[in-house]
């Protein structure tokens, strides 16, 4: 979104995981940031003469009322899938905490992804009597839908259904998950009345996001040969494993490991996505926090059936999934993304998947 504004011209910042700022972005201790540190934000945006502020808001920031008497312009729903239940205890525990975002404050407008089973209870529990609502779907029907997606040569192309008409649409992303993104920012800047020809044109100027379905490595066809992403979920693993498999049919090496001190029931489900999609997996370290790295990994390897090796280090491991690289296959590295540090017993190393990788293609060419 902050990027789809600067396209159009607008002064825009960003607040979320990356960090804060416009261009250069300044590192925030946590995704939605305190409420003194996001008025400091604010305030700096202000002299900067930024008029608009696109802002991750967590589960964690909404019950712990970091964003208490901020009033959005618009709110956006993109999806609610299992995170966090380290925290929240339970998935019904986590979804009311979203949607307790979208019934507090003074916001007018909305956004709402109604192929999603949050979105859809929102639609029928919130009073829209002098709100503004904007429905975006790709499997059932609402104000804004993406079909007839297809990948060519890099891009993601599809039509976009708005006011029955339809809009063919290039971007330069990939997955079913990016076209629900692309959505809801159409739809909030269609909310900021901008024409739908101005907001195709600044859609198609994207560039890719650090560490989110970053290639880093690209086939002599132009096909993702390296690919590095945040996903960290079971949900948002299977995302990006579907997406390339839609693009490539390859054979998929997955590198993946799960969090210490988080929610424990996401390793068995994120070992099962793997074992569905990858076909061949190596099982590593991810932020093991202060429990034992190879607790973690048994508790992940008690359900990987398909072919699979462990490294516990996941420098060594980074180094073993791309010298296991060919022609026909294809490296995801998962779960850290853009993180350039690896959390072990308190302390956060320097660490970066991305610098690791290029590095081991480095030597591997030379």
């Amino acid at each position: 979104l902050q990027q789809c504004l600067s396209n159009l011209h607008q002064n825009a910042g960003l607040i979320g995981t990356l960090g804060s700022g416009k261009g250069h972005l300044e590192k925030t201790s946590n995704t939605t940031p305190d409420i003194i540190s996001l008025n400091k934000i604010f305030y700096e945006f202000k002299k900067k003469g930024i008029q608009y502020a696109a802002m991750e808001v967590s589960s964690h920031a909404i019950k712990q009322n970091r964003i208490a008497n901020i009033v959005f312009d618009i709110k956006v729903l993109t999806n609610v899938t299992r995170d966090h239940l380290d925290y929240h205890k339970t998935l019904s525990n986590y979804q009311k905490t979203k949607k307790q975002f979208f019934s507090d404050g003074g916001c007018k407008n909305f956004v709402l992804n109604v192929d999603d089973h949050v979105g859809q209870q929102l639609v029928s529990e919130i009073d829209w009597h002098e709100k503004n609502l904007i429905t975006y779907a790709i499997d059932n029907q609402a104000d804004l839908c993406a079909t007839n997606i297809v990948y060519k040569d890099g891009m993601m192309i599809f039509d976009l259904l708005h006011k029955d008409k339809i809009y063919n649409l290039r971007a330069n992303v990939f997955g079913k998950h990016n076209a629900y993104n692309l959505l809801s920012v159409i739809a909030c800047l269609v909310m900021y009345k901008f024409s739908i020809n101005s907001i195709i044109e600044a859609v198609q100027l994207l560039q890719s996001i650090q560490g989110r379905n970053e290639v880093i490595q690209f086939n002599s066809d132009g096909s993702p040969q390296v690919v590095i992403d945040y996903a960290h979920t079971p949900d948002a693993l299977e995302n990006i494993l579907v997406s390339l498999k839609t693009i490539a049919v390859k054979n998929v090496i997955l590198l993946f490991g799960c969090g210490g001190n988080r929610d424990k029931g996401k390793r068995k489900k994120m070992a099962l996505v793997a074992n569905k999609y990858a076909d061949k997996i190596i099982v590593t370290t991810d932020n093991p926090r202060h429990e034992d790295p190879s607790e973690i990994i048994n508790d992940i390897l008690k359900h990987i059936t398909t072919r699979h090796i462990v490294i516990e280090s996941r420098e060594q491991a980074i180094k073993a999934g791309v010298e296991m690289l060919s022609d026909d296959s294809l490296l995801l590295i998962a779960g850290k993304g853009h993180e350039e540090y690896q959390e072990v017993k308190g302390i956060r190393y320097p660490f970066s998947d991305k610098e690791i990788a290029l590095l081991e293609l480095g030597n591997i060419k030379n």
